[in-house]
């Protein structure tokens, strides 16, 4: 018996884990409206082949299972510089924004979720899938506490810079280390 249940608490649900700083971290993602977590389970799920068509037409970014499986064309050279400037970063400068532009339809998005999948694997990774002052932040912070360390947070065409730089402010006020690309 769970005595949560029995005094009519709800009890969190995870079924997934992230990295953390002691190992995986259970992780209930309905805690998490504003962010895409990549979880353990992200890429497991195939998908349908309309899905894997629509991005081969550019209409639909990627899914994790396509990252995965390697549908997308490797971008080594960006690949290992982005990368390994995130790698840096989380260790040796706790609070920063790495800007990386690129122009519609040449493949930044999907170089993006290829670099996330990839960093997942030693570092909390999250994306945004909106924004909204002080809730986002506090969302981020609640995963940090749970993860002890750096979170990489991927901030493309959900959010304008203005409200990028708001975000990385209250995360350094609040001492959450973060890298937002």
């Amino acid at each position: 018996n769970n005595f949560s249940s029995l005094l009519g608490l709800k009890r969190e649900k995870t079924g997934y884990t992230i990295i953390g700083k002691d190992g995986n971290v259970p992780v209930s993602l309905e805690q998490y409206s504003h962010l895409t977590i990549l979880h353990d389970k992200i890429a497991n799920e195939p998908e349908d082949f309309s899905k894997k068509e629509e991005f081969l037409k550019a209409k639909e970014p990627i899914s994790w299972y396509g990252i995965k499986k390697g549908y997308a064309i490797s971008r080594n050279k960006q690949f290992s510089e982005i990368c390994g400037e995130i790698t840096e970063r989380c260790r040796d400068l706790p609070y920063s924004i790495l800007q990386i532009r690129h122009d519609p339809g040449a493949g930044g998005t999907t170089l993006a979720r290829q670099i996330a999948y990839h960093m997942s694997k030693t570092y909390p990774v999250v994306l945004l899938k909106c924004f909204e002052e002080n809730a986002t932040g506090n969302q981020i912070g609640k995963l940090y506490d749970k993860v002890k360390m750096s979170i990489v947070i991927f901030a493309e065409n959900v959010i304008i810079d203005d409200d990028i730089e708001k975000l990385h402010i209250q995360l350094k006020a609040n001492l959450v280390p973060h890298v937002i690309v």
